[in-house]
């Protein structure tokens, strides 16, 4: 294994504690997360702010309204964490715009 791809363990297994503890007071550090993933999918960082910053300042959609529960975006964060796709952050990601304040 290379030094990449331990680092990259190891940035798992801080998400996988991160979402376990479930703490409301840190959410927003998922943000710094999605970028670390993207960022190690090889993205640009043009892409990656404009994927970060979808759905910050609402949704075009009237019929796409609904409000996650800090507890469910961590659950969703904690199932999609070792295994993370784009679909699964992306998903993830909703959740984290969605929260209820």
């Amino acid at each position: 294994m290379n030094k990449k791809d331990k680092e990259y363990d190891k940035f798992l297994d801080e998400v996988i504690a991160w979402s376990t503890k479930k703490d409301h007071k840190k959410v927003s550090e998922w943000e710094n997360i999605i970028k670390k993933y993207l960022s190690h999918w090889g993205w640009n960082k043009v892409a990656i702010k404009d994927f970060v910053e979808w759905g910050e300042y609402g949704f075009n959609n009237n019929l796409l309204h609904f409000e996650t529960e800090v507890d469910d975006f961590y659950d969703e964060v904690d199932y999609a964490s070792d295994r993370m796709s784009i679909d699964r952050l992306f998903r993830c990601h909703v959740k984290y715009r969605t929260l209820k304040e």
